[in-house]
């Protein structure tokens, strides 16, 4: 590897996981991950009066979402833009999706705190070991990329969405400002969840290339690798157990946010269609925004489809692996021990392949 090439990996090491522990930090702050890290270790931890206030604000924000519609209908009722009704349905579509998204994503991350605790917690140690064993710059420019235009649609919707709220500051009430602030937050709260899940699955990518990259490389006939070898066996359990520890952390708000993007879209496009049948033109604020979402909505299928992808590839390079090692070891019964724990586990979404290492095992 080039002197180049490492200062890039180094460089994109370090932006992403400061972007990753920014996003961890925000979703802490929005409550969305209640759950606080101790200085020392560095360990994620529940604790029982930041359980209760994410559940009080919770209830409080369940309580005032039917009063918080109303009053956002006829704030917007107030802006006097050309085709109201249109505009009306579509804001109001999207503002009952995002809160909806939100309150069912913050209940389901409060029910599941003590397994995304654990979740954040195994991940970080994990990332952590293949720093130490594999390098400290695994992260890749496509990785970091992803993560980065993911991270950029938000902040430009956010900007748009502050500019819109400081033209409204001379036509409404400053309760009624106080009111789409906190519209504004839900909005915020469902584009941090849908950032947390990305930054993880993304971290998750990172390693999967990483272990791959080790077992292309690594040789076939030499007795010498079997400790590394037993290090990516291990790398490879803990991969899939995390993968599915992340299927069963954000499943439901996974789901939520993929149908939020599609009423999302379908709703724009509805509005497109109206102003076009009506007028005869475009209306590029609707096209400019249908394209967003759909940028967002194929960035969060892809990420997950490409970590599926690299699953399947380290699963076939070990099938593929055949070492032939001369003299038994004592790691031989750690290595047979993951090969039985490795051939019970199924693919993440796969469904249709079971690992079978038992004759990668079958010379030692």
């Amino acid at each position: 590897m080039s002197n180049w090439t490492q200062r890039r990996r180094r460089l994109c090491s370090v932006a992403f996981f400061f972007s990753l522990r920014a996003v961890l930090l925000t979703a802490q702050v929005m409550l969305l991950a209640p759950l606080l890290r101790s200085k020392p270790q560095g360990a994620y931890r529940t604790h029982a009066v930041l359980t209760c206030f994410a559940l009080l604000v919770l209830l409080l924000l369940c309580g005032a979402s039917p009063f918080l519609l109303r009053i956002i209908a006829s704030t917007y009722e107030r802006v006097g833009v050309q085709f109201d009704a249109i505009f009306l349905l579509i804001a109001m579509t999207s503002q009952v999706s995002d809160i909806s998204i939100v309150l069912i994503s913050m209940l389901s991350q409060i029910c599941q705190r003590r397994a995304l605790c654990e979740f954040l917690n195994q991940l970080q140690d994990t990332a952590q070991r293949v720093r130490a064993i594999h390098g400290r710059n695994f992260i890749t420019a496509r990785v970091l990329l992803l993560l980065w235009l993911q991270l950029g649609l938000t902040l430009y919707d956010m900007l748009t969405q502050l500019v819109f709220l400081a033209k409204l500051a001379f036509k409404i009430a400053p309760w009624q400002i106080v009111v789409n602030l906190l519209s504004l937050y839900l909005q915020q709260c469902r584009a941090t969840l849908q950032l947390v899940i990305m930054c993880c699955v993304l971290l998750l990518i990172a390693c999967y290339t990483q272990l791959a990259e080790c077992l292309e490389r690594i040789s076939e006939d030499s007795s010498a690798e079997l400790s590394t070898y037993e290090d990516l066996v291990w790398l490879q359990m803990v991969l899939h157990k995390l993968t599915l520890q992340l299927k069963d952390v954000f499943q439901l708000p996974l789901f939520l946010l993929v149908v939020g993007e599609f009423i999302s879209v379908l709703a724009n496009l509805y509005a497109q269609l109206h102003y076009y049948v009506t007028t005869k033109a475009w209306w590029f604020a609707f096209v400019f925004y249908c394209a967003k979402i759909s940028v967002e909505l194929y960035l969060l299928i892809h990420v997950v489809y490409f970590c599926c992808m690299l699953h399947e590839k380290v699963t076939n390079l070990f099938l593929d692996r055949d070492l032939d090692f001369e003299e038994p070891t004592t790691l031989e019964p750690c290595l047979l021990a993951a090969s039985k724990r490795l051939q019970q586990q199924q693919l993440w979404l796969g469904g249709r392949h079971q690992l079978q290492l038992d004759h990668v095992f079958r010379h030692g």
